[in-house]
């Protein structure tokens, strides 16, 4: 359909938490009322970031919902990056080994973390 409606979604999560929150609850029945081909379908409802900006769709847009979905925390930019870099977290701060493996790992917690809140049924997992 169109990178707009994509935007539109995004904006509105933004515009009102409210909705990001709906969209939480039930992905399906939230993205039911826009008009998204299959594979726009797909990446909103899995958040692919990467696809997403492939696709035209504003990054900025994107960085700024990322936080309203997952949860506000330190690791969010570094998340961000990973999921913007195909799995990959580059260190584009140029830390020391040490401090980027740290961070690596926190997030590898955080991740199964999280994991663990969506097996048990505490979260919603969005993929």
């Amino acid at each position: 359909m169109s990178v707009n409606t994509i935007e539109k979604i995004l904006w509105e999560f933004g515009d009102d938490p409210s909705r990001a929150k709906a969209f939480l609850k039930d992905p399906d029945k939230y993205l039911a009322q826009f008009q998204l081909d299959e594979e726009e379908y797909r990446m909103v409802r899995t958040m692919d970031l990467k696809a997403m900006d492939e696709y035209g769709v504003s990054n900025l847009l994107g960085m700024m919902v990322w936080p309203l979905l997952n949860g506000n925390n330190q690791l969010m930019a570094f998340d961000y990056l990973r999921r913007m870099n195909h799995g990959d977290l580059p260190n584009n701060f140029k830390l020391p080994g040490w401090q980027f493996r740290m961070i690596k790992l926190s997030l590898a917690i955080r991740n199964a973390w999280v994991g663990a809140l969506c097996l048990v049924g505490l979260r919603k997992s969005l993929n």
